[in-house]
């Protein structure tokens, strides 16, 4: 005969408090708990097995680590008793021993996720059973089971875990076990402090205002100041989404960060290797070897690590590894240039270029007002028959990709804005824009010939970018579409900098080819509480073009006769 659920409930429940005091059961028919690996060695109708999940081996609280120990019994030749391996093997022993008592039924259940939120893995116990049960069927978790829903249901707090994540999931309309579930919740909050709370919390991210949309143009002036002078990276964290840029420079948190190497120091000593590099090898790049330009890149790598030893990245075996990588990494950056350079009709003419500070006439105006200020990583120049040519290398950690239509929606501004200021620095035609991949230069590839291993690492390290070719055919007509685009850039710069100072300040982040969208790295997305399913709406999409297409939008009649440049 079944049971009903709430008398199972408290058969539970007090089996629960029973194993507190005692491991024995309280008769023959009752139901009892214990540890799966004290279990009661006589058969039983049903087991209910909880918390079946792969766990990390060993203690964390014993007197010796695994590795310890196992040096230990090396050295003694002495046992020491089981190590992690040997507690695994007792412990699934213990498990399918217990297991084997159940006469009628057996009900296994894993912890989708502990109580952090982390996700938590099956135990191996569940493809045991699966090979002697191939029809064994799985409820719950995932699989939203009916039945089990409706068991959650009975628990207010599951129960308000299960309303949230229906109500996040964006449906139209509630199933009616659901909109039940919210008068039954309605009911047990009235006694229930936690039920309400929770209630609450649900009824607030239902009911969330707008009204961080805006601010009004006093406030922003208020709170940004008069804004003479603007970053191009500013500004395009505000393409990006305006309200990073209302926390970030109008609310300005001060966010708590552990003191360790991360991203943005790799990136700072890369920099400074690559500059030290060229501004060393400027006079003499075109002639040496491949083991010269290693070794002078050996040599810059480890004065700059020498700074950040006594800084972030310590001295340990982690950081010994981490200075073996980035030596690595620098040395395939250095044989990359003196490739890069050595056949080029290009030189590098300055590094670090800063322009736009306060009493220089260097930055760009924007069309709203204000000026721009940056500092370019590195400006090429060719001098030659047709005249000067400049154009722009920016170092990117990873291989970033050169996509121009993400310029064309103003989202990514740096690369065009520092080729209009490197063209009237300099008083030369604007011939491109490359992006640097800072990277290991490590290939995948079957190959055992070095010469094609060579061939494919080369690619591997190649710049990526847009150029016009200097006395080719179409060269012209490709020069005046990417001044034109470098235009049409620092107009889109402008616009964002009038929405900043009319008090743009919404939930609005950008997404761009490939569903990418900047949350995914924002500091601040626990204070916008930004949610995709029920917050759609507010996300700007932007259709993705290739370069060529980009270009293409920028011809006028002038370029109509002219071929196409051969140069990517």
């Amino acid at each position: 005969q079944k049971l009903a659920l709430d008398v199972l409930r408290d058969l539970i429940s007090e089996a629960l408090s029973a194993s507190i005091i005692k491991g024995l059961p309280q008769s023959g028919d009752a139901v009892f708990a214990q540890s799966i690996t004290s279990a009661c060695m006589r058969p039983v109708k049903a087991i209910l097995a909880l918390g079946l999940n792969d766990r990390q081996a060993g203690a964390d609280d014993g007197l010796l680590t695994d590795a310890q120990q196992k040096a230990l019994v090396d050295f003694t030749k002495a046992y020491l008793g089981p190590d992690a391996v040997d507690m695994a093997r007792i412990h699934r022993f213990q498990t399918k021993n217990a297991l084997c008592m159940a006469t009628d039924f057996l009900l296994l259940s894993n912890a989708g996720s502990g109580t952090d939120g982390a996700a938590q893995r099956p135990s191996m116990l569940f493809q045991s059973v699966r090979a002697l049960f191939p029809k064994l069927a799985t409820a719950g978790g995932v699989t939203r089971d009916e039945e089990i829903d409706r068991i959650m249901g009975m628990s207010p707090k599951a129960n308000l875990h299960t309303l949230a994540q229906r109500v996040s999931e964006g449906v139209e309309r509630l199933s009616d076990q659901d909109r039940l579930a919210f008068v039954e919740m309605g009911i047990v909050s009235e006694n229930d402090p936690e039920a309400r709370q929770g209630l609450d919390l649900i009824e607030k991210a239902l009911d969330r205002s707008s009204a961080c949309d805006s601010l009004s143009p006093d406030t922003a002036r208020a709170l940004y100041g008069r804004m003479e002078y603007q970053s191009i990276t500013s500004l395009e964290r505000f393409a990006n989404c305006p309200f990073s840029y209302y926390m970030r420079y109008g609310l300005s948190p001060e966010l708590v960060e552990d003191y360790a190497f991360d991203f943005a120091n790799e990136g700072t000593f890369f920099h400074a290797c690559v500059e030290s590099f060229l501004k060393e090898s400027s006079s003499d790049i075109a002639g040496i070897t491949q083991e010269e330009a290693e070794r002078r890149m050996d040599m810059i790598a480890d004065r700059e690590i020498a700074k950040l030893m006594d800084g972030p990245l310590g001295d340990s075996a982690l950081s010994r590894a981490e200075i073996r990588r980035m030596k690595a990494t620098a040395r395939a950056c250095g044989v990359a240039l003196r490739e890069h350079l050595m056949d080029g009709r290009y030189t590098p003419e300055a590094m670090e270029l800063s322009f736009g500070r306060p009493g220089d006439a260097t930055g760009l105006v924007l069309p709203g007002g204000g000026r721009l200020h940056g500092a370019i990583d590195r400006v090429d120049v060719y001098h030659g028959e047709e005249g000067d040519f400049v154009r722009i290398v920016d170092y990117k950690r990873g291989g970033k990709k050169l996509e121009l239509y993400q310029a064309y929606y103003g989202l990514r501004l740096q690369l065009l804005c520092y080729l209009d200021v490197a063209r009237r620095q300099f008083n030369a035609q604007p011939a491109g824009v490359f992006y640097f991949p800072v990277k290991e230069g490590i290939v995948a590839d079957q190959s055992q010939s070095d010469v094609v291993i060579e061939m494919l690492r080369t690619d591997e390290m190649g710049m990526d970018g847009i150029a016009a070719n200097p006395g080719h055919e179409g060269a012209q007509s490709k020069i005046r579409r990417i001044e034109r685009l470098a235009r049409h850039v620092l107009e889109r710069a402008g616009e964002h900098y009038r929405d900043i100072r009319d008090g743009s300040c919404g939930i609005a982040p950008s997404c761009t080819g490939g569903g990418h969208m900047p949350c995914t790295y924002c500091d601040y997305r626990n204070a916008c509480m930004f949610e995709q399913k029920l917050d759609a709406g507010r996300v700007r999409t932007f259709r993705k073009m290739s370069n060529t297409a980009i270009l293409d939008m920028f011809k006028d009649q002038e370029d109509e006769g002219e071929g196409e440049d051969s140069e990517a």
